[in-house]
C-alpha cells in the first residue's frame, strides 16, 4: 500500500446522520474564528506586511 490507491475509509450504516445534521454543523463552523482577532498594526518590514495583510484576509474569509 503506497497511499495512492484511494481505497474505501470506514462505513457506517445509512441513517447515522440527516442532511439537517449536517447543514447544521456547517452553519455554525464560521463562528469558531470569532475569537481570533486579526493583526492590526503594520509592520515596517514589506514582506511582513504582506504577510500581515493575507493572515487577516484569511481571518476575514473564515468569518463569511
Amino acid at each position: 500500500m503506497d497511499g495512492n490507491d484511494g481505497g474505501d475509509g470506514l462505513q457506517y450504516p445509512p441513517g447515522e446522520f440527516t442532511s439537517a445534521d449536517l447543514a447544521g454543523a456547517i452553519s455554525s463552523t464560521s463562528s469558531n474564528s470569532t475569537a481570533v482577532l486579526t493583526l492590526d498594526i503594520p509592520f515596517a518590514d514589506p514582506d511582513d506586511e504582506a504577510l500581515r495583510v493575507k493572515i487577516n484576509e484569511l481571518i476575514t474569509a473564515l468569518r463569511r
